[in-house]
């Protein structure tokens, strides 16, 4: 019995990495529509390193070696040609290299959003989508620095290109990671809310006038390129209300949408991002990406931590009203008591609507005739 659930836990290990190694080279072969024109060979948002840190939070560390044969085959199909005039050795080398900085650039994502969130799924607080930000911009500099390397030792990359190739791959790595990679995380977990209908219709509709928006501002869809350039921004306030309206999860999904439409009409040489020269249009679509990531994730952590907290009011009163002691709390603002229980307001005599906005220093407890003594000597401020 030991033996066989050997086998089917070796099995499984190995499905999951062949799987991931698969789905890594699908998402690099959609590498010709994420690249811009001239040379068409910076990416401005690379989806594999998202999904190699997904995969690896997700399903343990132990499935790394399908991100290295994922990264070796893509890099390797993508440069290998038999009119090429470097050798299968170099091609061999390269790949190898991107493969292992690809390996260890997702194990040390999966390692410091574990270490320092304590959870995988890093969007329920505010301060845990900071960290996976940070560690997003951390992390991609080991790729960038194996890839931009390699192709410098092997003699792909002259030197005058090493600095452009660097910051090309760490920024595109880095939008993968903060948009494909936040998507699946958040994805992989149902919704907390009921999808009925009507709540379907509605996202159906918002997403098909986001998606509407953003074809016309990046030139997809525009008659005359350009024309709703100055009109760049209008897709924030429907991606807030994206976010207000279906939480992380429609966040993650607008924010996927918008990134990949505003890359697919960057490649076009339409849009606001669309710049003479391929650096300048891959940093302002990044930078754009970027602000627009944090932002969205950010607002939809936030709007968690609020509904967690009301969730967590009702129970809250619930064992406060029910306790046996006597209890109370004053806002420090003006010293006035915001909340008590019955046990406090039995001891005072006093029902709970008479405590509630009196004075702290005022609640002398009422004598049995009915009137509250205001004797120094009896007040409750020097029995407590």
């Amino acid at each position: 019995m030991t033996e066989r659930r050997s086998t089917s836990g070796w099995l499984r290990w190995l499905a999951l990495v062949l799987a991931l190694a698969a789905l890594y080279v699908a998402a690099a072969r959609l590498e010709p529509l994420l690249t811009l024109p001239p040379e068409r060979k910076a990416p401005a948002l690379w989806p594999p390193s998202g999904i190699a840190l997904a995969a690896l939070l997700l399903y343990d560390h132990r499935v790394w070696p399908g991100v290295w044969l994922g990264a070796f085959l893509a890099n390797f199909l993508d440069n290998f040609n038999v009119v090429n005039p470097f050798p299968l050795s170099a091609h061999l080398f390269v790949s190898a290299g991107i493969a292992t900085g690809s390996a260890l650039q997702a194990l040390a994502g999966n390692f410091f959003v574990r270490r320092l969130t304590g959870s995988v799924r890093p969007f329920q607080q505010v301060t845990h989508t900071f960290t996976f930000a940070g560690v997003s911009m951390l992390m991609c500099l080991i790729s960038a620095t194996f890839g931009a390397a390699s192709l410098y030792v092997a003699g792909f990359a002259p030197t005058k290109a090493i600095s452009f190739i660097w910051w090309t791959w760490w920024l595109g790595d880095m939008m993968g990671v903060l948009t494909v990679g936040s998507f699946i995380l958040t994805w992989n977990r149902r919704p907390s809310t009921d999808w009925h209908p009507h709540r379907l219709a509605d996202a159906a509709l918002l997403l098909l006038l986001l998606s509407v928006l953003a074809c016309a501002i990046f030139g997809i869809l525009s008659p005359i390129p350009g024309l709703l350039t100055p009109l760049t921004y209008l897709v924030i306030p429907l991606l807030l209300w994206t976010t207000f309206r279906f939480g992380l999860h429609g966040a993650a999904t607008a924010l996927v949408l918008v990134s990949a439409l505003a890359v697919v009409g960057t490649a076009h040489a339409t849009g606001p991002f669309a710049q003479p020269t391929v650096e300048s249009s891959l940093l302002f679509l990044q930078v754009f990406i970027g602000v627009l990531s944090i932002t969205m994730l950010v607002m939809s952590a936030a709007l968690t931590e609020r509904d967690a907290g009301e969730d967590k009011v009702p129970q809250w009163e619930s064992v406060f009203n029910r306790a046996s002691w006597a209890a109370a709390m004053a806002d420090p603002a003006d010293d006035r008591l915001k909340v008590v229980n019955h046990a406090f307001s039995a001891m005072q005599g006093f029902t709970v609507e008479e405590l509630v906005g009196r004075p702290l220093a005022d609640r002398s407890p009422r004598k049995p005739g009915g009137v509250a003594s205001t004797s120094p000597d009896r007040s409750p401020e020097k029995r407590l």
